[in-house]
């Protein structure tokens, strides 16, 4: 068929294949019946942005709206050719990048200057649904704000609802290397001054940052 009657199609939920974590002969296969209700069927659970007590997040798996929001996502998003979309590797490396719409034309805008006006703050968020069923019936506009735990929570519905054994994962004090040498460098002179010019120009260490982990 055409590409875009197979898009209509898959959009449409006449037939989706999903990922299958109970067959052997799946990559995404998990022989833990207690690790595949946990990271495939539970839909609801804590993120853990910078508190210890967690903030609830429903990820929203059984909603009419979640599955087409993620085919929509990516038969129209992304580049992903249809012969990669059996593998689990390219399909979560896909949806990594298409939920943050910064580089490429994706589900969610991050923002972190305080300014929510046009939009939601980030906190405001307390699960995925809201979400992915605006970015659906928007027709793909990008939703307004998320930053790094609403992007986590989103990115796990997105694999949980294809079948993707998933979880969030938070870690506290969080290093941020932005020149890639696995260290944040500080250097100070002998009056206990910061050398700008040989430290590292915007490294840092957050108090938390949270992304995904996926099984396959």
């Amino acid at each position: 068929p055409k590409q875009q009657d197979f898009q209509a199609e898959l959009v449409g939920l006449k037939v989706v294949v999903l990922f299958n974590a109970w067959c052997e002969g799946d990559g995404v296969y998990l022989s833990d019946e207690r690790k595949r209700k946990e990271y495939v069927l539970n839909s609801s659970g804590r993120i853990y942005a910078g508190s210890l007590l967690g903030m609830p997040w429903n990820l929203s798996l059984y909603q009419p709206d979640s599955l087409r929001a993620v085919m929509y996502l990516i038969l129209n998003a992304s580049l992903l050719d249809y012969d990669k979309f059996a593998d689990p590797i390219q399909v979560s490396r896909e949806l990594t990048a298409l939920v943050n719409t910064q580089d490429e034309n994706g589900l969610l805008v991050g923002r972190w200057d305080g300014d929510y006006s046009d939009g939601h703050a980030p906190t405001y968020w307390r699960g995925s649904g809201k979400i992915l069923r605006q970015y659906f019936q928007s027709g793909g506009i990008p939703v307004e704000y998320g930053q790094c735990w609403v992007f986590s929570g989103v990115l796990l519905s997105c694999l949980r609802i294809l079948g993707i054994p998933s979880r969030s994962v938070t870690n506290f004090s969080s290093a941020h290397d932005t020149n890639r040498n696995r260290t944040i460098d500080q250097y100070y002179d002998a009056e206990g001054d910061r050398v700008e010019y040989l430290s590292s120009g915007d490294d840092s260490v957050w108090n938390f940052h949270v992304w995904n982990e996926a099984y396959m």
